[in-house]
């Protein structure tokens, strides 16, 4: 069971603590960094090449036409009847190396969703147990604060799990943890959040939890 536990998200402390060694005088404000993507528009048998959020004229049927390609502001998980969305400018990922389950994952800059979904032989209550001890080993030494959490989506999904408020210095840590059973596989979901000065949710995990929220489904 230990090789299911993320110890990915215990490396977001570390990674977050390494950041208050700086002070605000020391800490250099890096330049924006992108890669430019290209994309193609196929017409018939004609190709234009087009770059985000840039204006071109593109001509089809002897008729100039302005295009603009835009990224769509919300992006979508679907698996097997499960569906949500969440803010198209977070980092996601999925993680099939292993054959006995699947992990996805979606990050923002302080927001952290993991959708861990184990194929064969599993109990849900296990694995979330299994999940909730490997953390709370991870933070042994911190200070740590356990307590009952529920998630309602608007389309009717409800869980209950355990949440936990870590303490690394200046670094407030909540980790939801939910486990649950949909038609013959077991899920375990983390929703994870670095909270801001104020001791309040961070802005990009207002905007994730909100919209995940809204559209989170569990067909039946």
């Amino acid at each position: 069971m230990k090789r299911y536990i993320p110890v990915l998200l215990f490396a977001f402390i570390v990674m977050f603590a390494g950041s208050i060694l700086l002070s605000a005088e020391d800490k250099q404000v890096a330049e924006p960094v992108s890669f430019d993507r290209g994309y193609v528009l196929q017409i018939d048998e004609q190709q234009h090449e087009l770059a985000m959020d840039k204006p071109q004229d593109v001509v089809i049927a002897g008729k100039t036409h302005r295009v603009v390609l835009k990224e769509n502001p919300t992006a979508a998980l679907n698996y097997k009847g499960i569906s949500f969305k969440f803010p198209s400018q977070m980092l996601d990922s999925v993680d099939q190396a292993d054959p006995e389950y699947t992990q996805w994952s979606v990050e923002g800059p302080n927001a952290v969703m993991l959708l861990f979904c184990f194929h064969e032989n599993a109990e849900h209550e296990l694995m979330g147990a299994t999940m909730l001890q490997g953390l709370k080993a991870q933070y042994a030494g911190l200070a740590l604060e356990e307590s009952n959490v529920e998630f309602k989506s608007r389309p009717g999904v409800e869980l209950r799990g355990t949440r936990l408020n870590v303490s690394l210095a200046e670094i407030k840590l909540v980790q939801d943890i939910y486990a649950f059973k949909y038609q013959d596989e077991s899920y375990v979901l983390v929703l994870q959040d670095t909270l801001a000065d104020d001791g309040g949710n961070s802005d990009d995990y207002k905007a994730f939890l909100k919209l995940f929220t809204e559209t989170l489904e569990i067909a039946q």
